[in-house]
């Protein structure tokens, strides 16, 4: 994203990379979105050929408007995560939570 200045897959080649991979091995996934206490969440089935399956709890992100672009904006980025994270996928850099931290530390030091 070189308006930000960062890097990261879009949904679609992080899906592409797996399904290219995992109907060989007999898996496949479905995601959803889900609603609570007006945040969005995504919760991600994976599947196996054998009828087994994992369900992860959903995660979930509070668009910053409320309107159907800031909603799926929402979804198609917990998507991406989700899928990653269900798959061990790094698509992003790994900042050793340093953004996170700042963030936290500047909130912090702002009370």
């Amino acid at each position: 994203n070189p308006f930000f200045k960062s890097k990261y897959v879009p949904l679609e080649s992080v899906v592409e990379a797996i399904t290219e991979v995992a109907p060989k091995h007999g898996l496949s996934f479905i995601q959803f979105p889900v609603n609570e206490d007006n945040k969005v969440g995504v919760k991600t089935l994976l599947m196996h050929s054998s009828g087994e399956y994992i369900e992860t709890e959903p995660i979930f992100a509070q668009p910053v408007k409320n309107d159907p672009q800031a909603v799926g904006s929402v979804i198609t980025y917990l998507k991406r995560y989700s899928l990653s994270a269900v798959f061990g996928i790094t698509s992003d850099e790994d900042d050793d939570g340093n953004i996170a931290n700042t963030a936290t530390r500047t909130k912090s030091e702002a009370n």
